[in-house]
């Protein structure tokens, strides 16, 4: 009889363990449930966001490309010209611009590939340079040989 009510003690135990340990893994499955809705409406809310910008005309900032002119033999007044036309090409959001008698530096913040910029920078600037001054060209850098 001993052994009945003990082994009966055990499993009531071993139930009310079970179902406390259920309770907790469905509060656990519970709050990852809530962080997983949060960051989903996070997501949703952030591409809602980027489709206002867009047709209100901001600039996405992701989607820009940054791409380095090497440029040799150059002075600076001419750097400061081909700088000008760089920040009115098309797709060119921002320029940054740094002087060496050996070799000056356009830095160029811009949509679109390397190519297409170089396309663009030479139709308005036939004047500086053309094809047989570009030396190098690759996703991201432009390097020309003036001299």
């Amino acid at each position: 009889m001993k052994k009945i009510i003990f082994i009966t003690i055990i499993g009531l135990l071993i139930g009310v363990s079970g179902a406390n340990a259920q309770s907790f893994l469905d509060k656990l499955d519970k709050a990852v449930n809530q962080i997983d809705r949060a960051s989903k409406s996070a997501d949703k809310a952030s591409k809602t966001g980027n489709k206002v910008l867009s047709l209100l005309g901001g600039k996405d900032k992701s989607a820009d490309n940054q791409t380095v002119l090497q440029i040799s033999g150059i002075d600076l007044a001419a750097l400061k010209n081909l700088n000008g036309i760089v920040e009115s090409v098309k797709g060119v959001s921002a320029t940054k611009m740094k002087f060496n008698a050996a070799k000056s530096v356009i830095t160029v913040q811009h949509s679109g590939a390397t190519e297409d910029l170089l396309a663009n920078i030479q139709q308005a600037s036939k004047d500086i340079f053309g094809d047989e001054h570009v030396t190098a060209l690759e996703e991201g850098l432009i390097e020309i040989q003036l001299k």
